[in-house]
């Protein structure tokens, strides 16, 4: 859906909606895949299986083939989402790095952890489509933890961000 690019290994079924044929076919490299001799009919053809990192959008659409006739369905699909977490200091905006989080989703069973890099940033591709509570569970010794996770939605083909702003513990220098 975002690129045209086709995709192979795509699983379909088709079923004869008054008749008795029913297959299922694997598109090949140029995404696309074609059934010849078949009997004239109304059929529903599904999206059974994509391969990673495809999301599955289980959509089915219905065809009437007549004799003679050739038609065409096509079928669209999004790659997983993405999730970006982002980690400042809320007084100068700097990046704050090496800041471990944990990230759940919600409505399913993903959950990892993460850490945040020399850029405070955490970049995690091609995760499953949901809800996701995000948590910071550890930050370096100078850095004030942030206990309020935050929860975002992430739809097929989309990245998003979360950003978490943290204050810096006080110091104090005694001079003498």
């Amino acid at each position: 859906a975002q690129t045209g690019t086709p995709i192979p290994g795509t699983v379909l079924s088709i079923k004869s909606v008054t008749g008795s044929y029913s297959t299922s076919v694997t598109t090949g490299s140029d995404g696309s895949a074609t059934l010849s001799d078949i009997p004239a009919d109304v059929y529903v053809v599904r999206e059974e299986s994509v391969p990673e990192p495809y999301v599955v959008s289980h959509t089915e659409q219905t065809v009437a083939l007549r004799p003679g006739k050739t038609s065409e369905v096509i079928f669209v699909d999004y790659e997983k989402p993405g999730l970006e977490i982002l980690k400042k200091n809320i007084a100068t905006g700097e990046p704050i790095a090496h800041v471990a989080y944990k990230i759940e989703q919600i409505d399913g069973s993903y959950s990892t952890t993460a850490t945040s890099d020399g850029a405070g940033r955490i970049f995690l591709a091609n995760i499953p489509v949901g809800s996701y509570k995000v948590t910071e569970v550890n930050v370096p010794s100078d850095v004030i933890l942030c206990d309020i996770p935050q929860t975002i939605a992430l739809g097929p083909g989309e990245t998003r961000t979360v950003t978490f702003f943290n204050a810096m513990k006080p110091s104090l220098k005694i001079i003498k």
